[in-house]
């Protein structure tokens, strides 16, 4: 089955099941299925056992892989998930639910880069997304700190320390949430009525929480270790001796620690808001003016609960634009979109949930599209722990370690 009728199989089924079952019970008995691999479809995660799996297969002969499927069936198919099921997928890009629902095939992989270059991004960065959503996150997809340093180039900024960066504020969210896990089951005891077995409870949680505290306090410095190394080189202009590294190491001041921190941010938004100059011309004639075109049509037409409202709402906006451009032009100042600032909330939004690296702060920024025009404005996450505190109580630890 080519990637035209998958789509076009979707869009039936989601308008009439009972027809598109009888459809492909027929399909069925003059033509041969499509082998598949398999999977256990109850891992929502890459864990270590399917990364194995993936290395060894073969996929369809694993005694112990057997009972499930590799990718998530289409509809009408054994073992297909409804559209809640499917929502799970939520945030992981809109082909990424087309993969789950019809199968990762080499169509979707072409589909789902053409999305993506479609938004405005390189052709290299958008292979790289597309690869990353058919192996449903097997390929990791270092791409995008490639394309932010080009970005930094451009703009005449120093990206030496953005890889480094990125990698700790990935994991400081991690720890982040740990630390807030730990808390909450904390307080919840502290709130109960006091009893034995709630206080030895309390005192055990506690004294994880302490020693997990005690064993991130290495990981801390290791992370922080690779971007004072950074920073140093760049102060010595790239090439020194150790001991001309040390003595930078030891100089750093807490603006420059706080710069990669504040630049990488400044980049990020720099770039998306070059991607969406670029794709505004498409994207303002759409539905959903923040997915490709090739997500807008499924979003008009799939992954809805009312195709008909949507389609009738694009015709709106086809009208708008043959007949009276102007009323487009309102239209999509109405809904966020200015060909004078294209750099939207949503579009800010999704770019904060898909790179946690850039570390955004979770709150909003004041002053709506105002506040994300001013990356400084933003500081990155603050510190996880009592002791961890924000860049400047990061700064202070750091200063122990080069001092």
């Amino acid at each position: 089955m080519n990637t035209i009728q998958q789509l076009e199989d979707l869009k039936e089924w989601s308008q009439d099941s009972t027809r598109y079952e009888r459809r492909l019970a027929f399909r069925s008995s003059h033509f041969p299925a499509d082998p598949v691999g398999t999977i256990p479809v109850e891992f929502d995660e890459l864990s270590d056992r399917e990364q194995e799996y993936y290395r060894t297969g073969p996929w369809s002969t694993r005694e112990d892989y057997s009972k499930g499927q590799l990718v998530q069936p289409g509809p009408g198919r054994q073992g297909y998930q409804t559209a809640g099921s499917v929502g799970k997928a939520a945030g992981k890009g809109i082909l990424r639910k087309a993969f789950n629902w019809v199968g990762a095939d080499i169509g979707f992989y072409y589909l789902d880069k053409w999305n993506e270059m479609s938004k405005g991004k390189s052709e290299e960065e958008a292979a790289a997304i597309a690869m990353d959503n058919a192996t449903l996150g097997v390929y990791k997809n270092k791409t995008y700190i490639k394309e932010l340093k080009k970005t930094a180039k451009e703009m005449g900024l120093d990206s030496r320390a953005f890889e480094n960066v990125y990698k700790m504020n990935e994991k400081w969210a991690k720890v982040q949430k740990e630390h807030q896990r730990y808390q909450g089951m904390i307080e919840k005891l502290e709130g109960m009525e006091a009893s034995p077995e709630r206080d030895a409870r309390l005192e055990q949680i506690t004294n994880a929480y302490n020693n997990w505290q005690e064993g991130m306090d290495p990981e801390i410095r290791k992370w922080q270790q690779g971007i004072v190394d950074d920073i140093s080189i760049s102060k010595t202009g790239g090439i020194a001796s150790p001991l001309e590294l040390s003595k930078a190491a030891g100089s750093i001041t807490e603006e420059e620690w706080q710069k990669p921190f504040i630049d990488i941010q400044d980049v990020a938004l720099g770039k998306l808001e070059k991607e969406k100059a670029a794709a505004y011309d498409m994207q303002s004639k759409q539905l959903d003016p923040e997915a490709g075109n090739i997500g807008n049509w499924l979003n008009t037409n799939i992954f809805t609960l009312d195709a008909r409202g949507k389609a009738k709402e694009q015709e709106r906006i086809d009208d708008m634009l043959d007949f009276d451009p102007k009323e487009l032009y309102r239209y999509n100042i109405a809904r966020g979109l200015d060909p004078d600032n294209p750099l939207t909330l949503e579009a800010y939004k999704t770019l904060k949930s898909a790179h946690p690296g850039l570390g955004f702060r979770e709150e909003n920024a004041g002053g709506g599209i105002a506040g994300i025009r001013r990356p400084w404005a933003i500081p990155p996450e603050s510190g996880p722990m009592p002791q961890g505190g924000g860049l400047s109580s990061q700064f202070n630890r750091v200063r122990k370690l080069t001092g």
